[in-house]
């Protein structure tokens, strides 16, 4: 089994990848069930938005939110020009 991640083969079926400590616990999912969604009577399709679904949170969980600056944080800049 290799990590989707960062291609390191992995010599046990744990839950994080030794190279990179990425999260690969739906690997050892799909291992146990099949390659196929044959087994499990998902579709490929389904399986696919499943994993594209985690990995929509994965980059979600990456980004900070902007906040906007509130009208007491403003400062008031006078400009002449002249």
């Amino acid at each position: 089994m290799y990590c989707p991640f960062c291609g390191q083969q992995q010599a046990s079926k744990s839950a994080f990848c030794c190279s990179c400590g990425k999260d690969i616990k739906f690997l050892c999912d799909v291992d146990k069930t099949g390659t196929s969604g044959e087994a499990t009577g998902k579709s490929t399709l389904e399986l696919f938005r499943t994993f594209r679904s985690i990995k929509e949170k994965e980059r979600r969980a990456g980004f900070k939110k902007k906040t906007t600056p509130s009208k007491d944080n403003l400062k008031v800049v006078k400009i002449s020009v002249g």
